[in-house]
């Protein structure tokens, strides 16, 4: 049970992770058409990009530990009482 938790979270952690992805560049493309500095040429660092998906997905490790652990050790029946 605590691992289909883990497991929700991170893949909402790396979809998440992908919506940025594809938002930045988006964004780098409207920048660097708008020809607003001459010369100027943006794009994707992948070192970084790489890194920041796995700051990604360590915080989404990290924040679905504690509540999954928690739902876990709750009863069904109180769960959805409460």
């Amino acid at each position: 049970m605590v691992y289909q938790f883990i497991v929700e979270n991170l893949i909402l952690t790396l979809l998440g992770g992908l919506i940025g992805i594809v938002l930045s560049l988006i964004v780098l493309s409207a920048i660097n058409n708008a020809n607003l500095i001459a010369n100027l040429e943006l794009s994707i660092n992948f070192t970084v990009l790489f890194i920041g998906l796995l700051v990604c997905l360590v915080f989404g490790l990290l924040s679905g530990v504690y509540p999954a652990w928690r739902m876990s050790k709750l009863n069904v029946v109180t769960a959805l009482k409460a």
